[in-house]
């Protein structure tokens, strides 16, 4: 099996100088390292650059996966700007996980992508050409005889057997039998005229499906339309009703109200008159 760790990147590294440039070193237990290529300073540097590491035995029993930023200054020094230590747990075996994790002894975080894979199978060989110009040796063209001696060679000629007719005079005799001829056949005698017989005509008559019954939520919708429609209806016929009643007693109030104060002016004006 493998390890394939990629460096993604890093976030919030606080470096803000351009001439400035940073790396990522990985290390792998004593043996195997892996450095990314140069960047120039930024907050955010991006690598997505990958290597592989091979391991063997049980996942959890691997060596801690150590990562570590560094900064190179324009003056060729070089400067430490966080460190990570990551182990493997069987979740590195189901699928592949991105990891983002703030460095130790310094500021920031990194991204890490890594996926476990298992070993390439072997390349399949052909197997080795055999030789078929082999000299056999003369007895091989030869069988035994299991009631003594031995049989004809295949470069013997056997015996000629009367075994019958050949190939060939089956075939020869077979061309001197010609088919018959095909004959048309007659009309049927004392019949009369062969007539068709008439072709029976079929009318399908096809019937209406019948109606369906409405469905309760369409009963229910037409009942509360009709509910509205008389409600709407008897308000109306209501409101209409008032406003004559209304109108009808306000004129009568009105009219007498006149007439009292006509009746009264009339009076004392003929009063003071006499």
């Amino acid at each position: 099996m493998s390890l394939v760790t990629c460096v993604i990147g890093c976030t919030g590294l606080g470096v803000t100088d351009e001439k400035d440039e940073l790396f990522t070193t990985l290390k792998w237990g004593p043996t195997h390292k892996f450095e990314t290529s140069l960047h120039k300073g930024s907050p955010t540097p991006t690598w997505e650059e990958a290597c592989c590491f091979p391991f063997s035995g049980h996942i959890t029993a691997q060596p801690l996966l150590e990562v570590q930023v560094w900064k190179k200054t324009e003056s060729a020094a070089t400067e430490p700007l966080g460190n990570l230590s990551v182990q493997l747990t069987e979740k590195h075996l189901i699928k592949t996980l991105e990891v983002w994790q703030h460095l130790k002894d310094g500021s920031g975080t990194i991204g890490l992508r890594l996926t476990v894979i298992p070993d390439s199978p072997q390349r399949y060989s052909p197997p080795p050409k055999v030789d078929r110009d082999v000299d056999y040796p003369q007895h091989h063209n030869q069988r035994s005889n299991p009631r003594g001696g031995n049989r004809l060679n295949q470069s013997e000629t056997p015996p000629n057997r009367d075994r019958g007719p050949t190939n060939q005079q089956r075939a020869g005799a077979r061309s001197q039998h010609s088919p018959p001829q095909y004959q048309t056949p007659s009309p049927p005698q004392g019949q009369g005229q062969h007539s068709p017989q008439p072709m029976v005509q079929i009318n399908f008559q096809t019937t209406p499906p019948p109606m369906q019954a409405p469905q309760m939520g369409q009963v229910h919708a037409l009942n509360t339309i009709t509910l509205s429609i008389t409600l709407s209806i008897a308000q109306h016929i209501a409101r209409s009703i008032a406003l004559s009643i209304t109108l009808s007693i306000t004129l009568s109030i009105t009219l007498s109200i006149t007439l009292s104060i006509t009746l009264s002016i009339t009076l004392s004006i003929t009063l003071s008159i006499t």
